[in-house]
């Protein structure tokens, strides 16, 4: 199955927007339906900052051993576009999740809950839209992990 080249490139910005203005639109249902099961949004903070300091951790030392390899078993497709991108897309992943890590950290702090408040559900619709733009870089990324190191080896010709 072949993905065209614009879907994948534009679906984590998509996907991130899609989220934003979804949560904007629909935040005072999901407030209410928070309120009546004695939930706060508050406590999501905390973990998917983590989460993606994680991952990103993992995303960034991935892409120096992938540069510290391309010299050996990835000479064969280091110069293709395919390789290129992916290369850029693991640069994208990195610095998105460790930009969405560090502003998660002050709403840790300022905890917005109330979804009442405009200036509330805008900061957690950005942050959620945020979120999902993320998770979409680093499964686009994920998505190709396989691809790259599954592949067999070209046999050595020798001299000829």
């Amino acid at each position: 199955m072949s993905i065209s080249y614009t879907f994948e490139r534009t679906y984590p910005p998509t996907v991130g927007l899609i989220v934003c203005f979804g949560f904007f639109i629909f935040s005072h249902r999901i407030g209410v339906h928070l309120a009546s099961n004695d939930l706060k949004i508050d406590s999501t903070y905390a973990p998917i900052g983590g989460m993606f300091a994680v991952i990103t951790g993992f995303v960034g030392s991935f892409y120096g051993s992938i540069q510290s390899m391309v010299e050996t078993r990835l000479a064969r497709i280091a110069k293709t576009k395919f390789f290129i991108r992916f290369l850029h897309q693991i640069k994208e992943a990195t610095v998105s999740g460790f930009l969405l890590a560090v502003a998660s950290t002050p709403l840790m702090i300022i905890s917005p809950n109330n979804l009442d408040i405009f200036t509330n559900r805008l900061v957690i619709s950005i942050w959620m839209g945020a979120s999902f733009y993320c998770l979409a870089t680093f499964f686009r990324v994920g998505t190709k992990l396989f691809l790259v190191f599954e592949s067999p080896i070209a046999k050595d010709q020798g001299a000829l």
